[in-house]
């Protein structure tokens, strides 16, 4: 099944490692961990690390896929997930309607590895 495994980072300087993985014909999992300003990834243990199964996974379009979540608790929300291509490389938004949005920018190398990972999964179409 393809993975990808693609760095960014934060604001206040963290370095964030996005997994995602396919885990079945409508499936995957996402992970986030993030290292501290200052943390060495190769030496130390993330400060956070959030890790969610996705499910009913479906390609909106090249570069976008929609899902839900399999969250703690009785609600699962809908997530959305989107490679914004840029100047320097591409951000990838993660938004859960009502609740958060996020955007992780990569660079072009980073970038080029999800967009390979979105088209060899092939997702169901929407």
């Amino acid at each position: 099944m393809p993975t990808a495994t693609v760095w960014s980072s934060g604001r206040a300087g963290e370095k964030i490692q996005i997994y995602l993985e396919k885990t079945g014909p409508a499936a995957a999992a996402i992970r986030l961990a993030t290292w501290g300003n200052g943390q060495n990834p190769a030496l130390d243990r993330p400060k956070s690390l959030l890790a969610y199964d996705l499910y009913d996974v479906t390609a909106v379009s090249a570069y976008a896929i929609s899902c839900k979540a399999d969250a703690p608790g009785p609600f699962d929300p809908n997530v959305d997930c989107s490679l914004v291509a840029t100047r320097d490389g591409g951000v990838i938004a993660i938004t859960v309607p009502f609740i958060t949005k996020a955007e992780y920018p990569v660079g072009g190398d980073d970038f080029e590895e999800l967009a390979v990972f979105l088209k060899a999964a092939k997702f169901p179409r929407a």
